[in-house]
């Protein structure tokens, strides 16, 4: 049997983890978010805005964008409008956190959970759960 000069190349094992990118530019909430993020099995890569939220989706195939506003509201909002439209196969599931939470679904969000620290974390949880089933 000729080889035709083809060898068989081993593929590098990936990660079958889901990815979350956490976009805000709030620290403290982008650290929690995180970790609510990977308490439910996903790696959690972070943005602190926009122009950093691009470079991970060009970079990365995104299983979910959680949005949390923070500190720079308008800059959240806007990495939000720069994904791929929604039907597109491209566009990761998204979760909006904060007061522009209609609006993101209206422009269409998958989840939007608003503003109550007390109840975040439990929204929040509840639609990763959700995704790591699908």
């Amino acid at each position: 049997m000729a080889s035709h000069g083809l060898k068989e190349i081993a593929m590098p094992k990936g990660s079958t983890s889901k990815i979350c990118l956490i976009v805000s530019g709030d620290p403290l909430l982008r650290r929690k978010l995180c970790l609510t993020a990977e308490k439910y099995g996903f790696e959690a890569l972070e943005a602190a805005g926009a122009d950093s939220a691009q470079k991970c989706i060009a970079k990365h195939r995104l299983d979910v964008v959680v949005f949390g506003e923070g500190e720079n509201d308008a800059d959240t909002m806007k990495a939000f409008r720069a994904l791929p439209s929604k039907g597109n196969v491209m566009r990761p599931k998204t979760i909006f956190c904060g007061a522009s939470g209609e609006e993101a679904l209206e422009l269409g969000a998958d989840w939007a959970v608003g503003t109550n620290p007390e109840l975040l974390d439990a929204k929040v949880a509840d639609c990763l759960k959700l995704l790591r089933l699908l």
